[in-house]
Formats: structure tokens, C-alpha cells, sequence
């Protein structure tokens, strides 16, 4: 017993002698793990208090490339790089100069404070990440070369995170991640779900900008999920949510001038889209109950382009205002609506009612095929080269609607 104690003993005051305040002490700048850099003749270890402050204008660099730090507290008033290697933080790192992450891993870190933020700069490396990251401050990913950063763990960002032209954020790991905070604004950038990753934006968290949402191009080999419950607005050009499962539960905002297309297997029951005066996309699979006014669609103008196909039951209704359809299909139900039918030759109506009408004029050929019956409450315009086309190999029925035809246009019956 005598033995344990002393032991024990020796334990701790080993210990406290390897835990507490450590001092940057090389004059100029340097690597990490250089143990003659430091204070104590030791590189630092759990439980240290590490201060990076050399006296004097001049700013040092300090660099941590390779090895596993983990220490209480970090306090810099010089620059900082997380080239390489893993580092945490147990309390808060606080970086007064600018922290560069640069191929490194910082993990299970709060980094700035809501009163002293953090500058941070993601590098080109591929390898840089954040896991189970807290940020107050901004995120710097512009600038020359294609930026990368990884999250896992979750991250909660209280500031603002900058993409550049062909920059991207990846979120991985292959389990439930929450983003709970943050504005991400983006620039024909990328903003990735990888793996089978299952995302959720919180209700604090904004996304805004021209890009791609959802799963990566490049790197996706699983079935990525991206839950919206914050808000995701296009308000400088066209962003695309491309993800295997994408659900809003949020916003989803399309401003003037601007578009949103919408790609995959993606539902609105219980989010909204507000359309305002810009371009929505439809693409993907989806139901009407994802786009009808009372499952959240607000607009006030603008443009709906229905690109894929659209199936309701007999006594379903859309009613979103005029659709222009280009390349889609819509089978069942009634449209409550004009539609303007595009050049694709892949348009379709299958046994739908429209009280609306029918545009098909434009500067080149229209064609709409028609299968099933037909009522049309409402006029449709058919111009030079036009084409509307009943093609269903059985016996089909027309039975309301005014077709004007001009200048050549075709009301055919094939097959």
C-alpha cells in the first residue's frame, strides 16, 4: 500500500509539474513541435495553458504540421497554422492574428469568444477539417486556387463563412450532423453532403448565393440527406440542391432575377418557397403536396419551369399559377393555371384537366403530345410550326377547349 501511495504520488506531481502555463519563447517564427521553442523545454500537453506572444511590432508565424496536441487554453497574439496533425482545445483558443487551416484537424474546439472573434483562413488543401467545431468569427475561403474545408461532428459557426468561385465545404462522416448557426454565402461554390451523411441546417443557419447544394460530384458514394429547417436563398444568380433526399422544412427563397432549380428526390411539405419574381426549376421527384399554397408556396410573380414529371390522382390540383412546361410531363389531375409549352419535344399531358389556357406560340417550334383525355377550359395558340399531337394508341376524348391554329400549326392524331 505503501508502495501505490508513493507511487501516487509521484503520478501527481508529475502530472501538475507537465500541466499549466506555457510560453512561446523562440524570437522568430517556428514550428510547434520544436521543444527548445518553448518555455518549459517541453512541447505542449494536456492540460497546458499555451500563450503564443512575442514582444515587438513584428508578427511571427507559428506552424503545427504534424503529431496530436491536446491542451486546455490557447492564447496567440501571433499567426497560427494548422498545416498538419490534430489539435483540441479543451476550453477556448483565442486568436487574436489570423488561423490558418491548412491540411490540419481541429477538434472538439471553441475558437474566439462572442467578444474576441476569430479570423480564420481555409487554405487550398484538400485535407483541412473541422470536427465538432464551435467558431465565433468568419471563415476566408476566397482568394486565388480552389478552397476546401471538411466538417464532421457538427459545427456551429457564430459569424459568416466566404466561398469563392469553385471553393467547397464538405460535410462527411457517414452519420446525423446538425449545422445549428451561420451565414454561408456562396459564389459558384459548392457546399457538399458526401458519404451518407444525413445534414440538417438549423434554424439558424442561412445559406445564400450561386452553386450547388447537396451531395458531391465527385466523391458521393452513399445516400446523403439534406434536411433545410434554416433558410436557403438565390439572391445573386442560379443555385442548384442536388442531394438524394432533400427536405425543407425551412426556407427556400428565390429573389428577382435569380433562380433555384431543384434536383433529386425532394419534398415542401412542411417548409416554404417563396417565389419572388425569380426562376424555380422543377426537377427531380416530388408530389403536388409539396408545392401547393397551403404546403407553403408563396409567389409573386416569376417564372415555374416543370422539367420532369409530375403524377396526381384524379381529384388533386395544382395550384402554383402558370407553369411553363419544358420537357415535363404531367399525368392526372387538373391544373389550375396557364401553361406555356416550351420546344422540348418531350412535353406531355396524360387524362389532365386545365382551366386555363394554353400558350404554344414563340420564336421556334412547339410541341405538346397528349395522351389519355383531354379538357381544356380555356384557349389554346398554336403558331407556324406548332405541333399538338394525340398519340395515345387508344380512344382519347377532347372534350372542352378553343384551338386556334395560325400559319401551318399541326393538330395531329399519330399512331
Amino acid at each position: 500500500m505503501k508502495y501505490l501511495c508513493c507511487l501516487l504520488t509521484l503520478f501527481l506531481i508529475y502530472s501538475s509539474a507537465q500541466a499549466g502555463p506555457i510560453q512561446w519563447t523562440f524570437s522568430g517564427n517556428g514550428t510547434w513541435a520544436v521543444a527548445s521553442n518553448w518555455s518549459t523545454g517541453n512541447i505542449p500537453a494536456p492540460g497546458d495553458d499555451v500563450t503564443l506572444d512575442i514582444d515587438g511590432a513584428t508578427i511571427r508565424t507559428i506552424i503545427h504540421s504534424s503529431g496530436v496536441t491536446n491542451i486546455n487554453t490557447l492564447s496567440s497574439e501571433e499567426n497560427f497554422i494548422l498545416s498538419g496533425g490534430e489539435m483540441s482545445v479543451a476550453s477556448t483558443a483565442i486568436i487574436n492574428q489570423t488561423f490558418t487551416i491548412s491540411g490540419g484537424e481541429l477538434k472538439n474546439t471553441t475558437l474566439g469568444t462572442v467578444s474576441n472573434r476569430a479570423n480564420v483562413v481555409a487554405s487550398t488543401s484538400t485535407s483541412s477539417r473541422f470536427n465538432n467545431v464551435t467558431l465565433h468569427g468568419d471563415v476566408d475561403m476566397a482568394g486565388s486556387g480552389s478552397r476546401t474545408l471538411k466538417v464532421s461532428g457538427g459545427f456551429n459557426l457564430d459569424g459568416t463563412a466566404s466561398l469563392d468561385s469553385s471553393d467547397r465545404i464538405t460535410f462527411d462522416g457517414d452519420n446525423a450532423q446538425s449545422l445549428t448557426a451561420g451565414t454561408f454565402s456562396l459564389n459558384n461554390s459548392t457546399f457538399s453532403v458526401d458519404g451518407s451523411t444525413n445534414l440538417t441546417l438549423e434554424s439558424g443557419v442561412t445559406v445564400q448565393g450561386s452553386g450547388t447544394l447537396g451531395i458531391s460530384l465527385f466523391n458521393n458514394t452513399g445516400t446523403a440527406q439534406l434536411t433545410n429547417r434554416g433558410l436557403i436563398k438565390s439572391d445573386t444568380s442560379s443555385l442548384t440542391i442536388t442531394s438524394e433526399v432533400f427536405s425543407n422544412e425551412g426556407t427556400l427563397q428565390i429573389d428577382s432575377g435569380k433562380t433555384i432549380t431543384l434536383q433529386d428526390d425532394w419534398s415542401n411539405q412542411s417548409g416554404n418557397i417563396v417565389l419572388n419574381e425569380g426562376t424555380l426549376n422543377l426537377q427531380g421527384s416530388f408530389g403536388v403536396v409539396d408545392l401547393n399554397q397551403d404546403s407553403g408556396f408563396q409567389r409573386s410573380g416569376g417564372t415555374v419551369n416543370l422539367q420532369t414529371s409530375l403524377a396526381m390522382a384524379s381529384n388533386e390540383n395544382l395550384n402554383i399559377g402558370d407553369v411553363v412546361v419544358s420537357g415535363g410531363q404531367i399525368t392526372g389531375g387538373t391544373v389550375n393555371g396557364n401553361l406555356t409549352i416550351s420546344n422540348s419535344t418531350d412535353n406531355r399531358l396524360t387524362d389532365v384537366t386545365v382551366n386555363g389556357n394554353m400558350d404554344l406560340t414563340g420564336s421556334s417550334s412547339r410541341t405538346l403530345k397528349v395522351s389519355g383525355d383531354l379538357e381544356l377550359n380555356g384557349t389554346a395558340s398554336l403558331d407556324s410550326s406548332d405541333r399538338i399531337t394525340f398519340d395515345g394508341n387508344n380512344a382519347q376524348s377532347v372534350t372542352a377547349g378553343t384551338f386556334v391554329l395560325s400559319n401551318s400549326a399541326l393538330f395531329a392524331v399519330d399512331g
